[in-house]
């Protein structure tokens, strides 16, 4: 965990050097998804299918997409039932709290003329749940309860499959107690394509709720308009505000809370102390170093990468090399998380992304551009060629 003091050299830009990602680096994002929500849209069902197989490795057809009953009774088998008491537990009480939310019609008569408004519930919703690093029986709770509880008539459920083709048995459990009507073997942005547009198996929905990673978020962004959305939850954030009051455990653990969600989650802690702060960080070591999603939870504190004076300097330079053989550089500053992020913390010149280029970076369709390689041979080269003139003897 960083701890970065308030000061007026660090004011400037907190928040974009805090979160490790910026709007900036999303056009890359969306051109995948773009992709996918188009293909789903012409392609229907065989694209869901080959979506399936390439990112989650599953082997989903129209015989199989959608889920049933045996294999929710197979997965009451095997669902502890502590977990199921829980679960029941947890319905209950949301249940109870949004059934306080309803809206009802009302009319009424002035002078002759009939006043009112007239509440109905939609015709059918799509829930997403995630299910690709983690299991997220809560979130099939909370998204379904209240569609439950407005009287929806029909609940479409859209999750990933595993690479054997089944869904986590504890998702659903949750699903059948939350009285989810029909589930569907399909994740991410295709699933939100699939429920936004309809395919020969899967039902176009009224409106699409649910949390997700990045490329949900976006294809959520894309396809509103063609159908209604609750929001568009990207990443997981979290701010907390703690002065020298509080207990440093607790802090910690809600910090953790979200950070082990996704590689690109934000848990920033705001306090007065530098003491809290010290003791925030000890206690999220010793939890990392236990917890499960440790590889998760190390890449979202990463800290973001500041430029400062020498990696300003280091970019002069390569700017230079690249004049020197006809390739224009350029900054962009995304946010973005590396092992170079670390370096630069200290203070050390460092820049990321000099290597070939190639796209759909960290996904099985990622590729390079090999004419590049020779090019930013070259680039290097007379990069570290200036480096080591100015260098003493």
């Amino acid at each position: 965990m960083r701890i970065l003091k308030l000061t007026e050299d660090t004011r400037k830009d907190i928040l974009q050097n805090l979160l490790k990602r910026s709007p900036n680096n999303y056009g890359e994002f969306e051109g995948r998804v773009n992709a996918i929500i188009e293909e789903v849209r012409n392609n229907r069902d065989q694209a869901v299918f080959n979506y399936t197989k390439q990112f989650d490795g599953a082997d989903i057809n129209a015989g199989n997409i959608l889920v049933t009953e045996e294999e929710i009774a197979e997965a009451y088998e095997q669902v502890d039932t502590t977990l199921l008491a829980v679960i029941r537990k947890s319905l209950v009480n949301i249940k109870k709290y949004h059934e306080k939310q309803v809206q009802n019609s009302w009319f009424t008569t002035e002078d002759g003329i009939i006043l009112g408004q007239k509440v109905t519930a939609l015709a059918t919703v799509g829930v997403y749940v995630p299910g690709g690093k983690a299991v997220y029986p809560s979130s099939v709770l909370m998204n379904v309860l209240p569609a439950k509880v407005a009287g929806v008539d029909r609940i479409v459920m859209c999750t990933p499959p595993g690479k054997d083709g089944k869904v986590y048995p504890s998702t659903l459990v949750a699903a059948k107690e939350a009285g989810v009507d029909e589930i569907y073997k399909v994740g991410g942005a295709q699933a939100i394509a699939a429920m936004a547009f309809g395919t020969e198996s899967v039902p176009k929905v009224d409106k699409i709720v649910g949390p997700g990673n990045i490329y949900v978020a976006l294809a959520k962004k894309a396809v509103f308009g063609y159908v209604s959305i609750d929001s568009i939850a990207g990443p997981s954030e979290i701010l907390v505000l703690a002065d020298e009051t509080a207990n440093p455990r607790y802090v910690a653990a809600d910090l953790l809370s979200q950070a082990e969600h996704d590689e690109m989650a934000s848990a920033i802690l705001i306090t007065t102390s530098q003491k809290l702060a010290e003791e925030v960080s000890a206690e999220i070591d010793q939890f990392v170093a236990e917890l499960s999603r440790k590889e998760i939870i190390q890449k979202s504190l990463r800290p973001a990468m500041q430029p400062h004076a020498a990696t300003y300097a280091l970019l002069d330079e390569l700017e230079r090399a690249g004049e020197a053989v006809g390739q224009k550089v350029t900054c962009l500053v995304t946010g973005g998380g590396s092992d170079g992020n670390f370096i630069s913390h200290y203070g050390v010149a460092t820049l990321d992304g000099c290597g070939p280029c190639g796209g759909k970076l960290h996904t099985r369709e990622e590729y390079l551009m090999t004419k590049t390689v020779e090019q930013r041979l070259d680039l290097m080269y007379v990069l570290l060629t200036r480096l080591f003139r100015r260098c003493p003897d």
